[in-house]
């Protein structure tokens, strides 16, 4: 019963870390967003070749993660559901951006974090893709 109990405050620790690394991101404060990455973590952002972008090292994923934010700053941000499992953690999201005057599109995706020494070791970053208001399902303009 005691690794039960382990595992489950072990959960809420790493639910709390990822609501705060939320809260960060929506705020755009790096050095938060920072404070809670291991020193030798890894980003893989979710846009960019390969096909997204890998950051390894501190400073790397600190340039990594403004060259995101500064991505999406012309989206407004929605939290998802956040689920943990062991050391691993997932974080849905999603971004709001104005494709005109009356026509909004969304953006969705998923995080999904390591954790090492109650911090975050990998940020790996999915998002889906679509196609933009002048084009129709099959990628043709409408």
């Amino acid at each position: 019963m005691m690794g039960t109990e382990t595992s489950q405050a072990e959960d809420s620790r790493y639910v709390r870390l990822l609501k705060q690394f939320g809260e960060a991101w929506n705020a755009g404060d790096i050095d938060e967003l920072m404070s809670m990455m291991t020193d030798d973590c890894v980003y893989c952002a979710s846009v960019g070749p390969e096909p997204g972008t890998t950051y390894v090292g501190w400073e790397a994923v600190r340039e990594g993660f403004l060259a995101m934010l500064a991505f999406d700053s012309g989206g407004v941000s929605r939290a998802g559901r956040v689920f943990i499992a062991g050391s691993v953690g997932v974080s849905e999201w999603s971004y709001v951006f104005r494709a005109g005057p009356d026509t909004d599109f969304e953006v969705r995706g998923c995080d999904i974090f390591e954790f090492r020494s109650d911090r975050i070791s990998r940020k790996d970053a999915f998002r889906k893709s679509f196609s933009g208001p002048e084009e129709d399902a099959d990628g043709r303009e409408s």
